[in-house]
């Protein structure tokens, strides 16, 4: 059994809570091919066994239909085992917008370079109204718990 805990490397502040609930009722938008308009942070994580690793993470924030839409994707850059609790980290973490609860981090897709070498992201639409303050990613947050996976 392996434990992986994460702190944040840049940007994204990522605290022990309790047990998160998928709050809100985020539906699917779409699969998309990522381009230059996806924000890049930077997540460290740490293993029993494998000790510090880092990964690469993309979010962008966008209006569908006058809601928030967020679409992310992360890149494994270590082992199978690491990429399996990174998925099951992001599968418990709450991301809240402008400090609204929006539900887990279990859109994000863990995504391989596509033939082109470009990268597909998983697009949701939030329960959350647009405002014409939001940009990019920076009303974003991701916060999770330690976490504990088999591998």
């Amino acid at each position: 059994m392996r434990k992986a805990g994460a702190a944040v490397v840049v940007g994204l502040a990522i605290i022990a809570v309790g047990c998160v609930s998928d709050a809100g009722s985020n539906r699917f938008l779409r699969l998309e091919t990522a381009d230059d308009s996806y924000t890049r942070t930077e997540f460290g994580f740490r293993s029993d066994i494998m000790g510090a690793y880092k990964v690469p993470v993309f979010t962008k924030v966008l209006e569908h239909e006058g809601k928030v839409a967020v679409c992310g994707y992360f890149i494994n850059t270590g082992t199978s085992c690491d990429a399996t609790l990174t998925e099951e980290w992001f599968k418990q973490a709450s991301v809240t917008f402008d400090k609204k609860p929006i539900g887990t981090g279990r859109y994000m897709q863990m995504s391989k370079p596509q033939p082109d070498n470009r990268y597909q992201a998983r697009c949701v639409v939030t329960d959350v109204s647009w405002d014409g303050k939001y940009g990019r990613g920076q009303w974003l947050d991701i916060k999770g718990n330690q976490i504990r996976a088999f591998c």
